[in-house]
């Protein structure tokens, strides 16, 4: 039984797990924003490692990706009144939990999909929203609410009514011939890796990344 954990998704192409520090450097950040203990053995060769011990002994095909679930240690409930020795013990735990899971890489839809716009919920935009977390009753809620009205996704908002991201993924817009356009993370985008890697190699290739805010309505 999970408790309270946080997510990090890497995919294997090319016969290697890519940008595995990048991925790493992502998930202790997230780790801190939640005040998850980082334990002094959670290097990133431990955390590169793990990842290879995980792959299938038969590995058939070059596509893969790993999820890897970081769990708060839980020894006690957290309630205020915890003595000083209690929540010390717990908050400086090593006993940090790494679940990693390896499935073939899921099937990117070719053919063009109906977004729609989730409303019953916004998306704060807020620090602690940018990690990947088991807690994502908004990402619940969208993706139901997208499979009762047959939509291939849908945009969460934020309180300024600007799109934050999709339900599962950012958001990126072509707006001019060079330039593309992407929530801040400050608007609600999640905190990955490919935004650097996209921005550069969408610089080599004359096109500009830019943040921004933009409305769907």
């Amino acid at each position: 039984m999970l408790t309270n954990v946080v997510c990090e998704r890497i995919r294997y192409a090319y016969d290697r797990f890519l940008y595995i520090e990048k991925h790493y450097f992502n998930l202790t950040s997230a780790m801190r924003i939640l005040r998850i203990p980082i334990p002094s053995q959670f290097t990133p060769v431990y955390f590169r490692d793990a990842l290879y011990n995980a792959l299938p002994a038969d590995v058939d095909s070059d596509d893969y990706i790993a999820y890897v679930w970081v769990e708060r240690p839980y020894k006690y409930p957290y309630y205020p009144y915890l003595t000083d020795s209690q929540m010390d013990e717990q908050e400086h735990s090593q006993d940090v939990k790494t679940h990693i899971e390896v499935s073939s890489f899921p099937s990117i839809p070719t053919e063009p999909i109906e977004l729609g716009i989730y409303t019953d919920f916004i998306k704060p935009g807020l620090p602690y929203t940018w990690a990947v977390t088991n807690q994502e009753s908004l990402e619940v809620c969208a993706s139901i609410f997208a499979h009762q009205n047959r939509f291939g996704n849908c945009l969460l908002t934020n309180p300024h009514k600007s799109v934050a991201s999709a339900i599962d993924a950012n958001v990126y817009i072509q707006t001019t011939d060079r330039e593309i356009l992407t929530p801040s993370s400050q608007a609600g985008r999640y905190k990955d890796v490919y935004q650097g890697v996209l921005s550069d190699v969408l610089s080599k290739h004359g096109y500009t990344l830019v943040e921004g805010e933009f409305s769907p309505f």
